[in-house]
């Protein structure tokens, strides 16, 4: 139910919002369909050059900074321990 509540729920919305013009204030809401997503996908450029940068930036994550990530506790973790054993 919780899981309805905080995520089927408002992405439900969010894509009944997307089908509309609407300002956000007024009752006046304009159906629009598809048409914006035709736009978005077919004719804007800034939308692909900003996919193209969030893949980069998903591929230099994955490649290198989790493995970063998982190697410098290890590292420090060897440190540690070689610490302890000449002390």
């Amino acid at each position: 139910m919780l899981c309805a509540v905080f995520s089927v729920f408002p992405k439900a919305q969010a894509f009944d919002i997307a089908l509309f013009r609407w300002r956000g204030l007024s009752m006046d809401r304009g159906f629009v369909g598809g048409e914006d997503f035709r736009r978005l996908l077919s004719d804007d450029g800034v939308f692909w050059q900003c996919l193209g940068h969030n893949l980069a930036f998903i591929v230099v994550s994955l490649t290198v900074i989790i493995p970063l990530e998982i190697a410098n506790p290890l590292v420090l973790s060897q440190t540690a321990d070689h610490s302890r054993s000449s002390a």
